[in-house]
């Protein structure tokens, strides 16, 4: 499964998630999201993301999982920003370095059929 992003914005942010999912999957309500960052590799932050939509029953859109994502991403900045480890390299995220506003979702995926992971890259400070 993977978001499509185009320039300034997503590519299909209304449609369905549910045929990008395996099919394994389809009837998954909610599934974990492990984030990981270089330079934060020693902490474990693991969240659950909806696949289903409260108010209507169905599997959520891409632009509702990216938003997700984009929520744990900005709540692991407040939250463990200082606690960067330089030893082992890596890119320290907060206020002072890359910020919530650098980092660019390119896709979620599923790595071993049972946790959603995601790749983001960060553009530069300004």
């Amino acid at each position: 499964m993977g978001l499509a992003f185009y320039q300034e914005g997503m590519v299909m942010k209304k449609s369905s998630i549910h045929f990008c999912l395996p099919p394994t999957l389809r009837h998954t309500r909610c599934l974990p999201f492990t984030l990981r960052w270089p330079g934060y590799t020693h902490i474990l932050h693991k969240q659950t993301l909806s696949l289903i939509d409260p108010d209507t029953g169905r599997h959520v859109t891409y632009g509702r999982l990216a938003q997700q994502v984009a929520q744990i991403f900005s709540a692991f900045i407040e939250r463990f920003g200082d606690d960067f480890d330089g030893g082992r390299g890596g890119i320290r995220l907060g206020p002072k370095a890359v910020t919530f506003h650098n980092l660019r979702l390119h896709q979620v995926y599923v790595r071993d059929g049972r946790v959603l992971e995601a790749e983001v890259s960060y553009t530069r400070r300004n």
